[in-house]
């Protein structure tokens, strides 16, 4: 949340930003055997991000302009959002 409010107070009109999918990176890492006992996840990663559940956190202070999935990122192009647009 602080860093999303910082990129909202930062920006002038755009930003662009990206997390990695969390199910393609958990697996890659299954795949490479890194962190087995944790089914992949890293002990440092904070937040397991999809490409919608990371969508809806960033609505609240921006609008989606464009988005892309490469896997395993999910990119976004935001725009911050007038008073009005604001869901």
């Amino acid at each position: 949340d602080l860093m999303l409010d910082e990129i909202h107070r930062v920006c002038s009109r755009w930003a662009l930003i990206s997390v990695p999918d969390a199910l393609p990176w958990r697996l890659g890492n299954l795949l490479m055997l890194r962190y087995v006992g944790t089914l992949g996840n890293p002990p440092a990663h904070l937040n397991e991000w999809t490409g919608r559940g990371f969508g809806r956190f960033v609505s609240r202070l921006f609008d989606i302009s464009g988005s892309r999935q490469p896997l395993p990122w999910t990119m976004l192009l935001l725009e911050r959002a007038t008073p009005r647009s604001r869901r």
